[in-house]
């Protein structure tokens, strides 16, 4: 299993995934993201930010990448941290 601590001090123990597990692992893996408020980015509810139109002005694209990197931290931000655990068990 691997050990997923996050900034309040708490750990989640996380089955690794194979081929028989899927539905127990997906259940856990979706009430951790659930808890820690990321589900809205798999299930669609937030999307990435629309492109930019070539004329776009400078606060647009400021904004644009603000918007962006807030959505790419939080889609990325845990996901990358179970499947770095996951490998290492």
């Amino acid at each position: 299993m691997a050990t997923i601590d996050d900034e309040r001090s708490s750990t989640t123990q996380i089955e690794k995934l194979t081929e028989k597990n899927y539905r127990s692992w997906a259940t856990t893996v979706r009430a951790i993201l659930r808890e820690k408020k990321l589900f809205d980015v798999v299930d669609g509810q937030v999307k990435v930010p629309a492109k930019l139109e070539e004329d776009a002005s400078t606060e647009e694209r400021t904004a644009y990448d603000t918007a962006l990197e807030a959505y790419e931290k939080k889609a990325f931000q845990h996901a990358v941290s179970y499947c770095q655990q996951s490998q290492a068990d």
